[in-house]
């Protein structure tokens, strides 16, 4: 409780009582801790300091409280979303004294602020119904990429100009007046039909832009790859004539829209190549397997039929191979032209065949590199390539 007095009045002595009710003010103004601050205090090797903080976050289990920034970026997109349904007007402010008093008025002042604002112009233009007005050469330069007449530049009359740009977008004859030297607009919405117009035009052209400099872009990294794989392979197997010269895409597969293929692999990793290919058994039978390929691991995925279950018949994807980068030995291929390659890894090798095993082993290498910071040793031989398919069984391919 307060008691106020206003000093220098006629009602001096007059006391105010304010009240303050404080009931609840601490539960209301309280900061929300983060789970991660409290599990960084209960960690601490002092009792008094874990002491502080009993909370037992496994039997409350909640998210990351709404932050500050968060509140105030959605209270703005909600203000916005509300101005956007008004319909806006424009209010002109005039001072009219420096005293600050009501009553007090400098005619001078308040003539040279109509003047300088230009109210007497915008009042005749508003009276005679057309309140947007520009010059017919900023109208023109403004609106010239609305056609290929007037883009870039319009070689005839101004007037006429503005007048192709008006029939152009097929504005009623009545929204607008042309005079000497400037258009005049009647309603808003015609002019806002302008702008989109406008800002679509220009949309579209940074879209042809964006298109050419991506596929630029795309153009010279496969040149590079393609680069990559020709130095890999030169003058060690022989290549049929679209081995190389064809676009390198790396997905074959379309894992973005296979969500079943896409759930083995980590949601941040990135497919560099993904082919369905033909691997073979111990007793050399074929089967098709997905070939994945990111920047640390290497998956082959397989499909079989569910035996238990309410999915008992079903054919499901399965994991069958999850090779870490690190642990690849070597790759063995023949200097024929064929499709078939070894991948030698420590618990057992992998025979494989692919028609774009040349952008693989690309990829590969890179990637190997990358994670070994070693190069990956690649094996050619055409008489025979030992390879094993478990710990204790050996084989010999003859190629």
């Amino acid at each position: 409780m307060q008691h106020m007095t206003k000093p220098g009045s006629q009602q001096e002595g007059l006391s105010l009582m304010v009240s303050y009710d404080v009931s609840g003010f601490c539960e209301r103004n309280r900061d929300v801790l983060f789970n991660d601050i409290i599990e960084l205090m209960q960690s601490s090797e002092f009792s008094f300091m874990r002491s502080l903080f009993p909370e037992n976050l496994e039997a409350e289990k909640r998210g990351r409280p709404t932050t500050a920034s968060t509140k105030i970026k959605k209270q703005a997109n909600t203000l916005v979303q509300t101005l956007m349904k008004c319909t806006p007007h424009y209010i002109r402010c005039i001072k009219p004294n420096e005293t600050k008093r009501p009553r007090d008025w400098e005619e001078n002042r308040v003539r040279h602020q109509v003047e300088y604002l230009g109210l007497r112009e915008n009042i005749r233009v508003r009276r005679a119904g057309y309140a947007y007005r520009r010059a017919f050469n900023k109208f023109l330069h403004r609106y010239a990429i609305l056609t290929r007449e007037t883009w870039p530049r319009w070689g005839g009359e101004e007037r006429q100009g503005v007048l192709h740009l008006l029939n152009s977008v097929n504005m009623d004859s009545d929204q607008f007046q042309l005079g000497r030297t400037k258009i005049f607009i009647k309603a808003p919405e015609s002019l806002f039909l302008l702008e989109e117009m406008r800002e679509r035009k220009y949309n579209g052209y940074a879209r042809v832009i964006q298109k050419a400099w991506r596929k630029h872009i795309a153009v010279r990294k496969y040149v590079k790859m393609r680069e990559e794989a020709s130095d890999i392979l030169l003058n060690r197997k022989e290549r049929r004539r679209n081995s190389l010269n064809r676009n390198f895409v790396g997905d074959y597969i379309g894992t973005e829209n296979h969500p079943e293929i896409r759930q083995f692999v980590g949601r941040r990793e990135r497919i560099d190549f993904a082919d369905v290919v033909v691997k073979y058994d111990r007793r050399f039978r074929s089967v098709k397997r997905d070939l994945i390929l990111t920047p640390k691991f290497l998956y082959l995925i397989g499909r079989e039929k569910v035996k238990q279950g309410p999915d008992k018949g079903q054919i499901q994807e399965v994991l069958k191979r999850k090779i870490e980068l690190g642990k690849i030995q070597s790759v063995s291929l023949s200097t024929l032209q064929d499709d078939m390659f070894v991948v030698h890894e420590e618990e057992y090798d992998s025979v494989l065949q692919s028609v774009f095993k040349t952008e693989f082993l690309s990829l590969l290498v890179k990637r190997y590199q990358e994670k070994t910071e070693k190069k990956l040793p690649l094996k050619f031989n055409n008489l025979s390539v030992h390879y094993n398919l478990s710990l204790s069984l050996s084989l010999s391919l003859s190629l």
